[in-house]
């Protein structure tokens, strides 16, 4: 095998494991995030996972560094950013520019929940679709999203590839 090959069987995936190594992801950005300075504070809490029949599914959580936990009212589902990325089925800050003043006051404004719709063609079931979803709080709203799409564009693409594995690359 070459080392440029991937060690990870696909197919063996689950949707703990994929959201597991999205927010691996996720705190590997976010750490250097605050090395280079620019972030106002080195806390971040992270929700991810995903939604099927308008459901939410958490596939993880995760706090990183001293604070977190005092931010885990912002990424609530149902009373904080992720509330309204659910609503919307966009990003946390597009329903705010959006329906402004449809959205209560509080964490349910806040930028950093993101909503992301990811694709891929398999040989035998053909295209197929699933929704990711999460939310970050803890440093300005734009680097609590920049987080959040680092695990679930992560998480998109391991889904994918899980995906191949079983039903099949597609030409």
């Amino acid at each position: 095998m070459s080392s440029l090959e991937p060690r990870v069987d696909f197919g063996a995936l689950d949707d703990a494991g994929i959201a597991e190594r999205g927010l691996d992801a996720a705190e590997a950005s976010f750490r250097r995030d605050v090395a280079a300075g620019v972030t106002n504070g080195n806390s971040l809490i992270i929700t991810v996972g995903y939604v099927e029949d308008r459901r939410w599914h958490e596939g993880g959580r995760r706090g990183i560094g001293p604070d977190a936990e005092k931010f885990a009212a912002n990424i609530d589902p149902e009373t904080g950013k992720l509330a309204t990325a659910l609503e919307y089925c966009v990003d946390s800050i597009v329903a705010y520019g959006e329906y402004d003043t449809d959205i209560p006051d509080g964490p349910q404004r806040y930028t950093g929940a993101v909503y992301y719709v990811a694709h891929v063609k398999t040989e035998r079931r053909g295209w197929m679709r699933r929704t990711f979803a999460g939310a970050a709080s803890g440093v300005q709203g734009h680097f609590d999203q920049a987080t959040v799409y680092g695990a679930l564009l992560h998480m998109a693409a391991l889904w994918a590839l899980s995906m191949q594995a079983q039903y099949g690359k597609a030409s």
